[in-house]
């Protein structure tokens, strides 16, 4: 699934952001019928211990329209932590792993739920 899933953030960064993007977040939604998706955000705060940062969006990089959408049975614990480890290996080798860590930081999490920060500067 990495090579897939990377290409999609690829084709979101690749167009680079707004100067105010402090810190990116990946917001995962579940659908219907075991299906999820994801958009990407950047925000113009990053508080690690105050998951609001993920409340301050500036762009969304065209991905909101164009989110990343797939099926999986699984739980959304389960989702969470699958697209956690896929950006944290995306964060060590990525084609914009740079991007994102010269920015504060970076998280993932369900919009209604607490953002997980997988990478702070």
């Amino acid at each position: 699934m990495f090579d897939e899933i990377s290409k999609w953030p690829d084709d979101a960064l690749a167009q680079g952001g707004p100067d105010e993007v402090a810190a990116f977040c990946f917001n995962l939604y579940e659908d219907e019928q075991n299906r999820w998706s994801m958009e990407a955000i950047g925000t113009d705060s990053f508080d690690a211990d105050d998951g609001d940062w993920g409340c301050d969006e500036v762009t969304g990089f065209g991905t909101r329209g164009n989110c990343y959408t797939w099926e999986a049975a699984k739980e959304w614990d389960e989702i969470l932590n699958e697209i956690v480890s896929l950006l944290k290996d995306y964060l060590a080798g990525g084609t914009y792993a740079a991007l994102l860590q010269e920015k504060s930081g970076v998280g993932a999490g369900f919009v209604d739920g607490a953002i997980e920060v997988i990478y702070q500067r």
